[in-house]
């Protein structure tokens, strides 16, 4: 039986010189991992997390006005700002069928968040702003691993459903040396 904590931070800046445009992204990401039964015949593990992204977007727009008779250009700041988080759960099995390991495992995530966007124009107009919340979705993936471990070819296949979307994958890996 085992226990272990993972915590994961960061930061990323994107910048263009198109519209000012700049982006600040900092997620954060916490993970929990226990282990209930291990042995010669397999293992079971269970995990949950959760963790989110601040958000941060800026771009300046010209938007036409006219005052008088006179067509004038307003530099426009659109600003967002965002806080997504989300929660994790799951299970996964590892048998041990000689000479395979058999994993089928599900995940289950509820994720959701806010926004805000304003709009300040340089030239004292008013502009709308707008922030409203990011309805929480649940994301349900069920799947199973094969590996045969004399040869590290595995074979991986998941279901991964939204509330408006499914995805069906399959795919073949090979590790660089078998397990045996």
């Amino acid at each position: 039986r085992f226990f272990a904590a993972n915590l994961d931070a960061g930061a990323s800046f994107l910048a263009g010189s198109e519209y000012g445009f700049m982006s600040v992204g900092i997620p954060l990401d916490m993970k929990l991992l226990f282990m209930p039964i291990s042995g010669s015949r397999g293992s079971a593990l269970l995990f949950a997390g959760g963790g989110g992204n601040l958000g941060a977007y800026f771009m300046t727009m010209q938007i036409p006005q006219v005052v008088g008779t006179t067509l004038v250009y307003d530099d426009v700041l659109v600003s967002t700002t965002q806080v997504m988080g989300r929660v994790t759960g799951g299970a996964q099995i590892n048998l041990n069928l000689d000479p395979f390991i058999v994993s089928p495992f599900a995940v289950f995530t509820l994720s959701g968040g806010q926004y805000e966007t304003s709009m300040e124009s340089s030239l004292s107009f008013q502009y709308p702003s707008s922030g409203g919340r990011v309805d929480n979705s649940l994301s349900q993936v069920y799947g199973f691993d094969v590996l045969h471990k004399p040869s590290g070819a595995s074979l991986s296949s998941q279901f991964r459903r939204g509330s408006d979307y499914f995805l069906i994958s399959m795919a073949i890996r090979f590790l660089l040396k078998g397990l045996d």
